[in-house]
């Protein structure tokens, strides 16, 4: 196929690069040794691994022998990715110029994908089109803002004047416009509100309140201590798949059959029957449930329209269901378009295929992405419709790949590739790298998350030291998690090095509501050592949030004047006779938590009380599952206690004042020159200088029961964001479990005689 070259977009001659060597990689020193998992040792027998015993201890010999470790990373100071540019490849140039009307690009990372995209829009207004006839749909903010942006400059720069603008939008917000606009008759008002998430919340809430008022005996059928936010993952995981509500009750055939086969496949309503598993509730529960959630879905959905609510995923449900009954609407609602261009169209799901297909109806559809970073299946989102998407379009398609690799260095892109090629359910690729340097690619083996996260700090520091004269940033550094949970270590061990950091607020241990629960609790721990009888009804308030679920303000007075009235806390614990505690508070629960609080301990013993005692504090003490299922926000933390070498008072200004620093301004809420911790997820789309990948561990990458080829999508994503250096470690001992080195890293092509880069230091 040819085409004609506009003039505006150059060629240049395709670059050289040697073929793949997929048998060897430039990075390892040693003959090859036995890959994981054959002849392994394990505990004490393992002689090359990176052990310190106290996070806290920041000695001058502990700096050495972490200097030891992180001189011997060659940084590669000199390259970085290739900058957006109107140059193109051939392949580039074949999706650019191609004229069919259903287009699929397949753009591996970091082969151009939205310098393509940019530049097809580009090329087509240079021959004549308006810039009106585009619609280019994201489904994440950032991603819109970012190709509008470039778009916005490219146009500029090219001095091109076409008519109107280009729409770029999130597919919520196209269908949040049309909702708002051409179908405000047909659906009515609604809005997403100021707190739509906290909204989402309290409507759910009262559904749940008005069928424990009107039914008693069916609420008795659902768990006690579900959260609600396992109420509206259901919710949107149906309105996800276009099974609605209405149709749930009336018992439509086919909306049940989708149902129970959604349930079966993902095991969805589990939290609602485990429960009632081997006991005589289970045949009512099995038939039951079923319909108490529906109608807890439906009685949602009316409690939102009454209050005119809406929320985000009705943005892209009620505007499709709205042009799926109105042809004239649906012709009205795209009139002006003439191409319809979906980026990220690997992390779709039914909804968002059916919404798109209705509105690239007799329009040109391009879509762009890539099946091997799909990773948000959690979110009903999958590869399958971008790897069979002629089958489920119906369309003829036009199928272009891009081959080659401008992200990162040659021996990144072959491990990458390496990794990927283990999963079946995939488009076949094979990424050529563009750069024919090489990243310096290190494997760090360590006996827990402290001693990772110190080897880690000290190396951020170094490379900061080194080349921050060269314009090197911290923010030129990502160190990518799987878990949040694996975040405490390293959050501690930065602010130990006075390093700035950057990750979501809601995503900060050391400053979120349960480490400052903790914080109070030891703190009232040692003024009860030192004057049993005192009392103040700011620590009332922070023993009943940590004992019972929820305390009325009016019950938490009630009981503050009671402590008073018996002289302390311990007091009222101890008296037999009868006394006001808030609701489900009993006087035994209350006597052992205040008894243990209040006895002498270590700094291990008060967080062990503490987390036995204060139930509702939040999870410190717990397995590595619970960690996965992220209801352990402090799962290291016990660790950390046990390596600490001071006593209690010591313990808590140590952890008040790492509070202090982050409040101080070591913690950047946005992005600025500070170390980005991320989740691999949130690293999606980006680059940096400096990728650290910690905790590579099995049962955490992959993660527990998670789908492998899922997984993995997911670690390819993670280890080609780095555009210079790699470095990937794993740990002994995580959450207090025995742990195995990930099966990815073996697959990427790293073995031990990578891992001997990393000596014993004891």
């Amino acid at each position: 196929m040819t085409h004609e070259r506009s003039g505006l977009i150059n060629h240049p001659s395709k670059p050289k690069v040697r073929p793949v060597d997929t048998e060897s990689f430039a990075m390892t020193e040693s003959p090859a040794q036995e890959p994981f998992g054959e002849g392994q040792a394990s505990g004490d027998e393992f002689a090359d691994l990176i052990a310190f015993d106290d996070l806290f201890a920041q000695d001058d010999a502990l700096k050495q022998q972490l200097d030891s470790i992180v001189d011997r990373v060659e940084a590669n100071e000199n390259t970085k990715a290739t900058d957006f540019t109107v140059e193109a490849d051939d392949d580039q140039w074949r999706f650019i110029g191609c004229g069919e009307e259903t287009i699929r690009l397949v753009a591996p990372a970091g082969s151009g994908k939205t310098q393509s995209v940019v530049n097809r829009v580009l090329t087509q207004v240079a021959r004549g089109q308006s810039l009106d006839r585009f619609l280019i749909l994201t489904f994440d903010n950032s991603a819109s803002l970012s190709l509008r942006e470039k778009l916005e400059k490219a146009i500029g720069t090219a001095c091109l004047k076409g008519k109107g603008t280009p729409s770029v939008l999130t597919l919520n917000k196209f269908g949040y416009q049309l909702l708002k606009g051409i179908l405000r008759d047909t659906v009515g008002q609604c809005d997403l509100g100021d707190n739509p998430e906290g909204d989402r919340h309290e409507s759910v809430r009262r559904a749940l309140e008005e069928l424990r008022t009107k039914h008693a005996d069916v609420h008795q059928l659902l768990p006690k201590k579900l959260a609600r936010r396992v109420y509206l993952d259901l919710i949107s995981a149906l309105k996800n798949k276009v099974i609605l509500a209405d149709k749930l009750l009336k018992k439509d055939p086919d909306t049940m059959r989708q149902l129970l086969e959604l349930a079966e496949q993902t095991g969805m309503l589990e939290p609602w029957l485990e429960p009632h598993r081997n006991t005589a509730a289970w045949e009512t529960a099995k038939t039951q449930i079923p319909s108490v959630l529906i109608s807890i879905y439906k009685r949602y959905n009316d409690i939102n329209r009454h209050h005119n609510r809406i929320d985000f995923d009705d943005q892209r449900l009620l505007a499709y269901l709205g042009l799926a009954s109105d042809e004239r609407l649906a012709a009205m609602a795209t009139s002006r378009f003439g191409a319809v261009i979906v980026d990220e169209f690997q992390d779709i799901n039914r909804l968002d295929f059916e919404f798109i297909n209705l509105l690239a109806r007799n329009k040109q559809l391009v879509v762009v992405g890539d099946d091997d970073q799909s990773i948000y299946s959690f979110r009903g989102c999958s590869p399958d419709y971008i790897i069979n998407f002629p089958e489920r379009v119906g369309r003829k398609v036009e199928t272009v790949i891009l081959r080659t690799n401008y992200r990162c260095p040659k021996n990144v892109v072959e491990m990458g590739n390496r990794l990927i090629a283990h999963n079946t359910n995939r488009i076949e690729k094979n990424q050529i790298a563009h750069r024919t340097d090489q990243a310096d690619v290190k494997l760090w083996h360590c006996l827990n998350s402290a001693s990772e996260a110190q080897v880690i700090a000290r190396f951020i520091k170094r490379l900061y030291t080194d080349q921050s004269a060269k314009g090197f940033r911290y923010s030129d550094v990502a160190v990518l998690l799987r878990m949040n949970s694996q975040s405490l270590p390293l959050q501690i061990a930065l602010i130990l090095e006075d390093i700035p950091y950057h990750c979501r607020r809601d995503e900060n241990i050391i400053v979120s509501d349960t480490m400052k629960k903790l914080l109070g609790l030891i703190d009232l721990h040692l003024r009860l050592r030192a004057e049993p009888n005192q009392c103040s009804l700011t620590d009332s308030k922070l023993i009943c949030s940590c004992i019972v679920r929820y305390a009325p303000d009016k019950e938490v007075s009630r009981f503050h004047q009671e402590v008073e009235r018996c002289g302390g806390y311990l007091q009222l614990a101890r008296i037999p006779e009868r006394t006001f505690l808030p609701t489900g508070l009993t006087k035994a629960d209350f006597r052992r938590a205040m008894e243990n609080l209040v006895k002498d301990a270590t700094p291990l013993e008060i967080v062990q009380r503490i987390s036995a005692n204060f139930k509702h504090l939040g999870g410190m003490i717990g397995s590595l599952e619970d960690a996965i299922n992220n209801t352990l926000p402090l799962g290291e933390f016990v660790d950390i206690a046990s390596r600490f070498k001071g006593d209690v008072r010591q313990f808590h200004d140590m952890l008040a004042g790492l509070h202090e620093k982050v409040e101080g301004g070591l913690y950047h809420v946005e992005e600025g020159d500070a170390v980005n911790l991320l989740t691999y997820f949130r690293a999606k789309g980006r680059q940096w200088n400096t990728v650290m990948i910690p905790g590579a561990n099995q049962k955490v990458i992959p993660l527990g029961d998670a789908n492998v080829e899922d997984e993995r999508r997911l670690f390819y994503v993670a280890i080609t964001r780095a555009t210079s250096n790699l470095i990937v470690s794993y740990v002994r001992n995580a959450v207090r479990s025995k742990v195995e080195p990930s099966q990815f890293i073996e697959e990427m092509g790293l073995n031990h005689a990578e891992e001997k880069r990393a000596k014993v230091l004891s």
